[in-house]
């Protein structure tokens, strides 16, 4: 079984399933959809680095592509798995196929979006179906371990 690195371009991510399903799936388990497109593998458990409290959009690609390209390097997980269909990525993917060519590395494309990366790089493209996105959901009520603070799913996200 290999172990999968995951990035998320979350703006991208959210802006495709809004386009594409309203807001049907917002209320999304991020680590529970990665399990959904790579289910023969296993997420790399590792706390994240970086927090953000923003909602701007701002130096996120690169941030994201950094932390790609760096984990690649020192073999963090087996395989890169990057769910964005922003064209910026690009130059991070064939950094990440430079530094380690045989690591696979997949792009998952968010509803609602098309393919910008040539499989010359040696990248595998596919679409996030909807089912992955309905099985991806959290359930109606999540506490917060830290804080114990309670959420629930907004009543127009369903």
């Amino acid at each position: 079984m290999a172990t999968v690195a995951a990035y998320i371009d979350g703006f991208n991510l959210y802006y495709g399933m809004k386009s594409q399903y309203r807001r049907k799936y917002l209320w999304l388990d991020v680590v529970h959809l990665v399990r959904q497109l790579r289910p023969r593998d296993r997420p790399f458990e590792c706390a994240c680095p970086a927090t953000y409290r923003s909602y701007e959009e701002k130096e996120t690609d690169v941030a994201l592509g950094v932390a790609m390209v760096e984990d690649a390097a020192l073999g963090v997980g087996d395989i890169t798995l990057l769910i964005s269909a922003d064209s910026d990525m690009i130059p991070a993917l064939r950094a990440v196929k430079h530094i380690a060519p045989d690591r696979r590395v997949y792009v998952a494309l968010p509803p609602s979006n098309q393919s910008r990366v040539s499989p010359a790089l040696g990248v595998g493209v596919f679409h996030i179906r909807e089912s992955a996105l309905a099985h991806a959901q959290l359930p109606p009520a999540v506490t917060d371990p830290v804080t114990g603070r309670k959420y629930t799913r907004p009543p127009k996200w369903t």
